[in-house]
């Protein structure tokens, strides 16, 4: 950037003490007194020479020439700029030569103009600008935003000299308005805001400098200055502090202005600024300012002929350059020397401004790190919405395999790679749009996934919250405008990317469209093909495409020679049950293999189907036949307890249910704590899937079993134990387990376990028990306090506070409890502080939650006894009325919005009326 080489030339600058870059080196001139015609051959030759399409392998370095030629000949081209650099160049040859400037022709007063601009000593292409009250010292390349009139109107100067003392006066930014004026300040009057700084007496150092309003006699340490002739350089001047001696104006390269103590060998920064008279101003426009404004009003490409006879061409090279127009030997080197901003035509001799979003693919183009295109695309505008798709591809993989986390990255360098990821996803869509043309364009299908893929990378696997949500929406966009290509045949799906678009966000809202494309590729596709595409469809739940590719695959197994086994088509049907493919043709299949087939391979090929819900007669047989096998016996508690917890999904997995809990109940010892735990509560989930016998049989087992490790289950599978044997009734087991869990740990749980605990003890041991009482106790005591502490606001309490905010209970967690605990008839306190509770939060009861508490208050037990019943059946009732409004409203809101949106669009169907406009023309114009 323009501002990083800024900086790179200050510093270089700085390290050689007051050299200057030297414009006619660049050109590789030896004579600074050259005419026109030997600068502009030797800028002619460079740039054939340097072009950097002749240096593919060192085009940086190339990029870098150029530029610096550029720069050179937009100098020295142009007789302003080149006297004022020459006029500069001078006298800082004359200080390194160890000689002062000549003898002053009278005082500052008398040879600073009216209205000037400020250029630091060094830099003939940098001003002082002021900004609002900020200062900063910029060329025209650090802002190029800013238009030439509003860049040069703020530097423009002037000193309003104080009678104190010689030469005093105050820096004033001409046109600025001081608070309460109603007019800028201008030249030669006092008003408008003054440059400003602060030192402070009792620590002094250096000072920032601003802008600042003072009236006569006002803030005199503050703004108040001594014009003094630079003693080092030839037509410059230094701008001393009034009332701190030694402290002077400096410039700190690359855009820094500074009130500091300064002296002849100090290297601190630059205190000596050349003052040019602001009526030469528009002599330093550019010649980019001039052409891009003509050649756009040509709306395309313009012959050279048309741009050498255009008016503002001839006025800028008569008024500005004072010589006559270039040849066109001379607009073709000037063009090719500016690649990255024209386009010639050598056929035409003719020319094309380049639209900012193909600057901008060039910038990327010839950007070759990742920091590089992070600043590009950090600093880029609406044009990177419109940016041609190969660029952002680029810099989707270089964004996507950058390390963003990397200790060695400063703030800067982060936070510019953090911008650029948000940056180009969240115009990833206008990117498609524009090269989609609306859907009259296509769309390679393939740059489309690629996209969507890079897209996913870029942020890594963790991304944060805001930014996975922009990738989101930009993948979306890439999967809409493919569907939308297939959907209109413009292209054409085809089994080597049919997974890609499996993956796609929506494929499964496009299932049937995509089924009825894959029928063409079937034929091509051979097993293991087939399988796979069963798998992605079936992992998407794109159920027709893997129905399609499914019944492919049955054909083919029962066409291969020779015959597959029984394990091997077992191996085929499990991957089409796990994906949910052809169901009905499985399970049948399924039951014809069983007889044959290993209780192992068969078990797999069962527990795929049953994860999936499918329940059919043809399974319950095939389970049958799985349950007879004495070879289930053998197999690891851990499959056992995966085919039982399947048979909660799958009816017809039931037979296998009984089996397991008969193995079980043969080896309880051997199985794990927390699988036996969850063994139990699926046989609670299917109830009836055993005979009371054996299901007493195994409770009795996993009863010694689990008695003595109970201590050490984790809380939320004590929590499970519970649940699954509660609906059995009062047994040792669930006495054990309610005496570790109420006893020991009752402080332990989070409410919303203790909630589902407290829910499994009253249905299992009764509202009456004394572990149960125990436990209402708690309850009584523990809502008692919600709400209730110490005052103090310290840290702690704080965050004891917050943390109680985030375990409590939901309004409808409260009433929940209410129903939960009404057995316990007895334990008036419990209801009271429930009550309490749920009166206090009646406003945060979902809807559900409000009917459930009317149910309950429609009764004489529980919360029916609640002393306050009748002030809280009337919040709860005014709490539904209360919604009940609210959406109504929102309904009338919306029709309302409706209506107005009709009338606005009758209305702009209605012709336009007339009016008038007039428009002043405001300002000075360089064609003058």
């Amino acid at each position: 950037s323009s501002h990083a080489r800024g900086e790179v030339n200050g510093r270089a600058w700085m390290a050689a003490k007051q050299d200057i870059v030297n414009h006619y080196a660049a050109l590789e001139i030896e004579d600074e007194n050259a005419d026109e015609a030997v600068i502009k051959k030797a800028y002619r030759k460079l740039v054939l020479k340097w072009h950097p399409d002749k240096h593919p392998e060192g085009r940086a370095e190339a990029e870098e020439k150029i530029r610096l030629i550029n720069a050179a000949y937009e100098v020295l081209s142009n007789p302003t700029k080149r006297a004022t650099y020459d006029q500069q160049k001078r006298a800082v040859k004359r200080r390194r030569q160890g000689f002062g400037p000549p003898p002053a022709g009278g005082a500052p007063r008398m040879r600073i103009p009216k209205e000037f601009m400020m250029m630091p000593i060094g830099f003939p292409d940098k001003f002082v600008r002021y900004q609002g009250k900020r200062l900063a010292v910029h060329s025209r390349g650090d802002a190029p935003e800013v238009e030439f009139q509003t860049f040069f109107d703020d530097t423009k100067w002037s000193l309003w000299w104080l009678p104190e003392v010689n030469n005093m006066c105050r820096v004033r930014a001409l046109g600025s308005k001081a608070r309460g004026e109603k007019m800028g300040a201008a030249a030669g009057l006092c008003g408008g805001l003054n440059l400003s700084f602060y030192i402070d007496p009792m620590s002094p150092t250096d000072s920032e400098v601003g802008l600042e309003d003072a009236r006569k006699g006002e803030k005199v340490d503050k703004v108040n200055f001594i014009a003094v002739t630079s003693p080092a350089y030839e037509g410059a001047f230094r701008f001393e502090a009034a009332y701190r001696k030694g402290y002077y104006l400096i410039f700190l390269p690359p855009t820094h202005l500074r009130v500091a103590p300064f002296g002849d060998d100090d290297d601190a920064g630059i205190a000596d600024f050349a003052l040019v008279d602001f009526g030469i101003m528009f002599r330093f426009i550019e010649m980019e300012e001039v052409l891009q404004p003509a050649v756009s009003a040509y709306k395309g490409w313009v012959s050279l002929a048309d741009l050498r006879r255009d008016p503002n061409i001839l006025l800028y090279f008569s008024n500005i350059l004072q010589k006559p127009v270039w040849d066109n030997e001379d607009f073709i080197t000037y063009f090719e020397g500016h690649w990255e901003t024209w386009e010639y035509c050598k056929e035409t001799q003719s020319v094309r401004l380049r639209p900012p979003e193909e600057k901008l693919a060039q910038l990327l183009t010839s950007a070759r790190d990742v920091d590089t295109v992070s600043s590009i695309i950090a600093g880029a505008r609406e044009e990177l919405g419109r940016l041609p798709l190969p660029a952002a591809a680029k810099v989707l993989v270089v964004l996507a395999t950058a390390l963003t986390d990397s200790d060695s990255l400063d703030v800067s360098k982060t936070i510019n790679r953090i911008t650029a990821q948000k940056k180009i996803l969240s115009n990833i869509a206008s990117i498609l749009s524009t090269a989609f043309d609306n859907g009259s364009s296509n769309l390679l299908l393939t740059d489309l996934l690629d996209v969507c893929d890079l897209t996913a990378a870029v942020g890594g696997v963790c991304p944060v919250a805001d930014l996975l949500q922009i990738r989101q929406a930009a993948q979306v966009a890439a999967a809409d405008i493919a569907f939308k290509q297939l959907a209109t045949a413009k292209a054409k799906l085809s089994a080597s990317i049919l997974a890609r678009v499996l993956r796609l966000p929506g494929a499964s809202a496009m299932d049937v469209a995509l089924a009825s494309m894959c029928q063409a590729m079937i034929a091509d596709v051979g097993m293991d093909s087939a399988l796979d595409m069963v798998k992605h469809a079936g992992s998407v739940s794109c159920t027709e495409v893997a129905n399609t590719f499914a019944t492919s695959a049955l054909l083919m197994l029962d066409s291969r020679q020779p015959e597959p086994s029984a394990d091997e088509q077992l191996e085929v049907l499990k991957t089409l049950g796990e994906a949910g493919a052809a169901m009905d043709d499985v399970a049948s299949r399924l039951q014809a293999l069983a007889p044959a087939s290993g209780a192992s391979a068969l078990s797999c090929a069962v527990l795929a189907i049953g994860e999936r819900g499918f329940s059919s007669e043809s399974l319950t047989h095939a389970t049958h036949t799985l349950a007879a096998k004495a070879e289930l016996s053998s197999m690891r508690p851990p499959k056992l307890l995966e085919l039982a917890v399947a048979s909660t999904k799958s009816a017809s997995l039931a037979p296998v249910m009984s089996a397991v809990a008969q193995i079980a109940a043969g080896a309880a010892g051997l199985w794990q704590t927390s699988d036996l735990v969850r063994l139990l509560l699926a046989i609670a989930k299917t109830k009836g899937a055993l005979n009371p016998a054996n299901k007493t049989e195994l409770l009795q087992r996993a009863a010694v079993a689990l008695t003595p490790e109970l201590g050490g289950l984790p809380a939320a599978d004590l929590v499970k134990l519970v649940l699954a044997i509660a609906g059995d009734g009062c047994s040792q087991l669930l006495v054990a387990a309610a005496e570790e869990a109420v006893e020991r740990r009752i402080s332990s749980f989070p409410s919303a376990q203790l909630l589902i605990l407290t829910q499994g003890l009253v249905q299992g041991l009764g509202g009456a028990h004394a572990l149960v009482r125990r436990l209402g106790e708690f309850w009584t005591e523990s809502l008692k306090d919600t709400g209730t502490g110490a005052d103090s606001d310290d840290e702690v309490n704080k965050r004891r506070r917050e943390l109680e905010q985030r375990m409590r209970l939901s309004a409808d967690h409260l009433v929940q409890l209410a129903r939960v605990v009404a057995p316990m008839a007895s334990n008036r306190p419990l209801v009271e502080a429930l009550g309490s509770q749920i009166l206090a939060r009646v406003r945060e009861l979902t809807e559900m939650g409000r009917k459930s508490l009317e149910t309950q208050l429609a009764v004489e037990s529980g919360l029916g006894q609640y002393s306050r019943r009748e002030r809280l059946r009337r919040a709860a009732f005014c709490c539904g009325r209360s919604h009940s409004r609210s959406r109504s409203r929102s309904r009338s809101r919306s029709r309302s919005f409706r209506r107005r949106r009709s009338q606005s669009r009758s209305r702009s169907r209605e012709p336009p009326r007339r009016r008038r406009s007039r428009s002043r023309s405001r300002g000075r114009d360089w064609r003058r």
